[in-house]
């Protein structure tokens, strides 16, 4: 697992976290960016609220191998 790193991470071209990094949001505590994410589905921990100035750090925990098939 990858350390730590200050700030939020990088987001795609609609605003998405990429998947498997594990945001430390503040007022939210941590936040683990799934697949569901990913492809704008309904969630308990939607990241689409989640504003990259309130990620306080973030680290990669796994990476998928290739694209998920939906």
């Amino acid at each position: 697992m990858a350390e730590w790193i200050k700030g939020a991470p990088p987001t795609d071209e609609r605003g998405n976290f990429p998947v498997g990094v594990l945001l430390q949001v503040r007022d939210r505590g941590l936040i683990l960016v799934g697949h569901i994410n990913a492809v704008s589905g309904v969630c308990n921990d939607c990241t689409a609220e989640i504003s990259p100035e309130d990620v306080e750090s973030y680290r990669v925990v796994w990476q998928p191998e290739t694209d998920p098939i939906l």
